[in-house]
């Protein structure tokens, strides 16, 4: 309409709103509209003058400020959008991936210009490239976003504020009245010189920021249970950073694509609009006649409604599908990512985003509109999924045969797995050494690999690879205390446990160990128990020759085949394809007996899950999730499986295979 000031989110009341302020208000239809046009016209005007506390919020910004859990929304609130989407503890480092004009850095700046509001004497630091790209892009976006009525000099003893818009803020810094103040700063500096000896409470980090500065900003940001948001366009490729956040994450928020079809049909552009079919008609044509629409160009989710148990998303129309992208990742500690869509953002042009990518590859218009990097070389077992392939530890079948795989290594702890197969053909990871439990002079261990800062595509090597400094006696017994091994004589269960005994007088530590019988009463009895051939095979020298390390755990008691049976039969990568056949299904089928995986894992198996869904081989022997895949492999290549036996009789060798 002439004379009225546009706005994507504040609409203008239509005849039937006008008719019934006019019943409410008592008063005529012109008088009606001329009030509520009035309103409309003064609420656009506090959007422009206070962007921070009168501006459009998206609701992907307040999900991601609930992860947060800022001072600023409701904490119980924030706590069951957390709840919801599995997160026990705030989201202390966010990285926020997102497609063309999905306003990430605005969501950053008004994240940090709201900290500063909301908390007296807050640090709020911001990070891009050079000095004068903070100052062309942040510098002038914190300015646009600053108050209007704040926009001038002040130099008093409390506050400053200086800004030109050829050098931004005077020194790359100013001060609000309540004491808090916000710095500038870039990469292009040196890290100790831009991060060290400073505590704020707010980072935002936009492009390209490297792995090393993100750790040493997370440690800065301790001293004050602050938090940090990284922004990161896809264009820019699968980054060392966004490796760091992404490798070994889980899905717990996903939404339909509406731009990418499954089904050979045509991309639904109205659905990825969030628009029914006559607005997204106007929108379009409003991008021809080049006019503004007159409707809401885009919407993006509902999280209230959501979060009462409602959709998400438009949701997907019958007989229709299409591929399913991320909104939420659960990244390891207390990281996360979100991904912010075009459509997230009304004033960004998400329709015309749409236009120019509409003959585009899928591949492009993932990152384009949907702000998914992909990584260049994919994880080796693509069709591991944590919602299927991960069930809980209580939840294994008791019955089946159990085996223990041991991957042994020289200055580190060994890793263990054990295995259980059951009578209908499945294969249950049941447990793993170390793993996140207590361990009798140990204590909680560590993770076993942690993701890469980007220089390595396996992982990086954990605090938990560390040595326990046990001889042979030691493994066996913590083999003993897991597996529950009864002392000889009693009554199966009721008796009392070998690994929580003392040694009889006269007796040492060690021969007592050795003297406990592998094949006695247990909790958990093991049939067979392999150990890498490479490692355990090697000789080396001892007091009465050359032996192997599988001779001399024979020699304390506890009985390993090694991995091999001669031949060649087998190779390394065709273990890695019997692990992915176990894991296989076909997911645009429902689920069946005809239908199902073979391989599940035990989610108490922290240690294997992230190896599986970060291990890519190409980091070779030594990789740092090399471990966990090489146990899980040798026990397919044994070809193992469900047995009857009886432990009291004795059991035989079964073998095959070749590692």
């Amino acid at each position: 309409m002439p004379g009225l000031s546009y706005s994507p989110v504040v609409t203008v009341p239509s005849p039937e709103e006008v008719a019934g302020a006019a019943v409410h208000l008592r008063c005529s239809i012109e008088q009606a509209a001329e009030r509520l046009l009035g309103d409309r016209e003064r609420k656009i005007a506090r959007m422009r003058d206070d962007p921070i506390r009168c501006g459009f919020v998206p609701d992907v910004w307040r999900l991601c400020w609930a992860l947060m859990g800022v001072s600023w929304v409701d904490p119980e609130w924030a706590a069951a959008v957390r709840a919801k989407l599995g997160f026990e503890r705030l989201v202390r480092t966010l990285l926020v991936l997102g497609g063309n004009r999905a306003a990430k850095t605005q969501f950053e700046v008004v994240s940090g210009m709201r900290e500063m509001l909301h908390r007296g004497g807050a640090r709020f630091w911001m990070f891009h490239m050079t000095h004068q790209e903070s100052v062309d892009y942040h510098q002038s976006l914190v300015w646009q976003h600053i108050p209007q009525g704040w926009r001038r000099k002040v130099k008093t003893d409390h506050a400053y504020l200086s800004w030109s818009e050829q050098m931004g803020f005077s020194n790359d810094k100013f001060i609000l009245d309540n004491g808090s103040n916000g710095s500038f700063r870039n990469y292009s500096q040196n890290m100790r010189d831009a991060v060290e000896g400073g505590e704020p409470n707010a980072v935002c980090a936009d492009e390209l920021i490297p792995g090393e500065w993100v750790e040493t900003l997370e440690f800065r940001l301790a001293t004050r249970n602050g938090w940090m948001v990284i922004g990161f366009t896809p264009v820019d490729g699968y980054s060392p950073t966004v490796q760091m956040f992404c490798d070994g994450a889980t899905r717990v928020l996903e939404q339909p694509a509406f731009l990418l079809p499954l089904d050979g049909g045509e991309p639904d552009e109205a659905r990825a609009l969030g628009l029914s079919e006559e607005d997204y008609s106007e929108v379009q044509a409003a991008l021809d006649e080049n006019r503004q629409p007159r409707v809401v160009p885009c919407r993006s989710v509902d999280l209230d409604a959501w979060l009462a148990g409602g959709s998400w998303a438009p949701p997907v129309p019958a007989g229709r599908r299409f591929e399913s992208m991320p909104r939420v990742l659960k990244a390891s500690g207390d990281r996360a990512v979100v991904f912010f869509w075009s459509c997230d953002n009304p004033y960004g042009g998400a329709a015309n985003v749409i236009r120019k990518i509409r003959n585009a590859r899928p591949s492009d218009k993932r990152i384009r509109f949907y702000g998914f990097a992909e990584k260049t070389v994919g994880a080796r077992f693509h069709t591991f999924d944590e919602r299927v392939h991960v069930v809980k530890a209580a939840s294994i079948p008791r019955e089946g045969t159990n085996y223990q795989i041991v991957d042994p290594c020289s200055g580190r702890a060994f890793f263990m797995l054990w295995l259980r197969c059951t009578p209908d053909g499945k294969t249950f990871v049941t447990r793993e050494w170390p793993g996140s439990y207590y361990i009798p002079g140990v204590g909680v261990p560590e993770a076993w690999a942690e993701t890469s800062l980007g220089r390595e595509m396996d992982g990086r090597k954990g605090r938990g690879q560390a040595s326990p400094g046990w001889g042979l006696c030691g493994y066996k017994r913590e083999v003993a205390r897991l597996e529950g091994w009864r002392a000889p004589g009693v009554d199966g269960r009721k008796g009392e446990l070998l690994a929580g005994m003392a040694a009889p007088d006269g007796m040492g530590e060690e021969a007592w160990v050795a003297s406990w019988d592998q094949r006695g009463p247990a909790d958990e009895e093991v049939f067979e128990r392999y150990m890498d051939a490479r490692f355990g095979n090697t000789r080396g020298f001892d007091e009465g020759g050359m032996v192997t390390l599988i001779e001399k755990f024979d020699e304390v008691g506890l009985t390993f085949l090694d991995s091999s049976t001669g031949g060649g039969k087998w190779t390394v990568e065709d273990g890695s394809v019997m692990v992915e056949d176990a894991l296989a299904w076909d997911s645009s089928r429902e689920m069946s007996f005809f239908n199902e995986p073979r391989l599940y894992v035990s989610d108490e198996c922290r240690n294997l899950i992230f190896a599986l869904k970060v291990w890519t081989g190409q980091d070779g022997q030594k990789g740092a999730t090399k471990d966990p895949i090489d146990c899980l492999r040798m026990g397919f290549l044994k070809g193992i499986g469900f047995v009857k036996w009886n432990r009291a009789e004795g059991g035989g060798v079964v073998g095959g295979g070749c590692y």
